[in-house]
């Protein structure tokens, strides 16, 4: 039986592999709730993204998120998550699918 095809294998380390940046900038807010991005019947492309939406907030060339309950994302696993951040630190991102199917 022939093992896994060379792009399989490329796939597998693509998709598991994280490179996360920051550049230890100050960050003004962080507030999840907070308004970020364009209502997408609103957003057009162009020369670049723009957005006519009046209503628009944080990051108007992207739409906005989508609040779910289906997965969390959380820089704890839920029980002591970290309440500051170090520049330059490692920093492990826990994501749990919460419905399957």
């Amino acid at each position: 039986m022939p093992g896994p095809s060379l792009g399989a294998v490329f796939a597998l380390v693509l998709f598991t592999t994280v490179n996360a940046y920051s550049n230890g900038g100050r960050v003004e807010f962080c507030d999840p709730a907070a308004n970020y991005g364009c209502d997408p019947a609103q957003l057009k492309q162009g020369n670049g993204w723009t957005c006519d939406d009046p209503g628009k907030g944080t990051m108007p060339w992207v739409k906005r998120p989508v609040r779910t309950e289906v997965y969390t994302v959380r820089s704890g696993d839920g029980t002591q998550d970290p309440t500051t951040y170090t520049p330059g630190a490692y920093n492990t991102i826990h994501l749990r699918v919460n419905q399957f199917g």
